[in-house]
């Protein structure tokens, strides 16, 4: 696994020196220009611009990273620690070294993106899940980062189209989860009755939260079609989407325990699976061991049996 220190340590100083050779090249370029036409005062004030204009672009630029290293200073607060343990079978299985990074992890998440209650509250319990949702999928890509979300909005059960809980027709609010698109775009909306359903510490297959990160992950290279290129090459590529096909097609002659949800297209079938394949692998893995391998593959992750796959 990588060393996050070391990591986010390389990562400050390589922006430093890139700051530092363009604020270097621009002041030269600067001082040569105003020094021939003898603009001593305009030397002075260009140069202090320039130099300050440095130090604000070093700043934005590293400011995650200084972030992450003072919270992998940090402690994970125990209660938290309780918290997962009662409501995540997937993190409950990690080993001791691999819940310190899960935690920092979380404290990445919780950090950077907001989490708020539309008509619910929103307590620890809820953050952590929707973090540990988050996280799962991406576990053994410990720098990863949702390019595609800045905040998570919680509802208090399924919502319709239009964001309403309280809709007269009550087939009308379906939507246990959402990946905002439009004004909404950088947003992901979930039910928090689902939420909780998803996280109840039990081998269930159905997980709101994995479901939607999985969406995103998909949408990731910008194209949600059931295909999380950013983590697959282009030969496995075309070979998970021929699966994916004849997995729908077993699913249609009603030779499968998939959820039929995941006929509706590409972009479906894989948020389904993948909610299966974290939320209950060992079913998962003996009913459908080829799929199984192929998650294994893409996520780097063998979850039946608790470690990591090499790449």
């Amino acid at each position: 696994m990588v060393d996050l220190h070391a990591y986010y340590r390389d990562a400050v100083v390589r922006q430093r020196r890139q700051i530092v050779i363009v604020a270097g090249i621009l002041l030269v370029v600067f001082i040569a220009a105003t020094a021939a036409k003898e603009a001593y005062l305009a030397l002075l004030a260009g140069s202090f611009s320039i130099l300050m204009a440095a130090l604000l672009v070093y700043r934005r630029k590293t400011e995650r990273f200084h972030a992450r290293l003072r919270l992998l200073a940090a402690e994970f607060p125990p209660q938290w620690h309780l918290i997962l343990i009662d409501h995540s079978t997937y993190y409950n299985r990690l080993s001791d070294d691999d819940k310190r990074l899960f935690g920092v992890r979380v404290l990445f998440f919780l950090e950077e993106i907001r989490i708020e209650g539309v008509e619910t509250e929103v307590d620890d319990e809820i953050k952590l899940i929707v973090a540990a949702g988050a996280i799962i999928p991406t576990f053994a890509f410990p720098t990863f980062d949702y390019p595609n979300l800045r905040n998570v909005l919680i509802y208090p059960e399924a919502f319709n189209e239009r964001f309403e809980t309280d809709s007269t027709d009550r087939d009308d609010a379906h939507n246990s989860g959402m990946v905002g698109t439009g004004y909404m775009n950088y947003s992901l909306l979930l039910s928090r009755r689902d939420l909780l359903a998803g996280f109840s510490g039990t081998r269930t297959s159905r997980n709101v939260a994995i479901h939607e990160f999985a969406h995103l992950l998909d949408k990731a290279d910008g194209s949600t079609d059931g295909v999380p290129a950013i983590l697959m090459n282009q030969a496995s590529i075309e070979a998970w989407l021929g699966l994916m096909d004849e997995e729908m097609e077993s699913i249609e002659r009603g030779r499968s325990d998939i959820d039929e949800y995941a006929l509706t297209d590409h972009a479906e079938f894989f948020a389904v699976t993948c909610e299966y394949f974290f939320n209950n692998p060992e079913k998962c893995s003996y009913h459908h061991p080829e799929l199984y391998e192929y998650l294994c593959a893409i996520f780097q992750q063998d979850p039946a049996g608790y470690g990591y796959r090499a790449s």
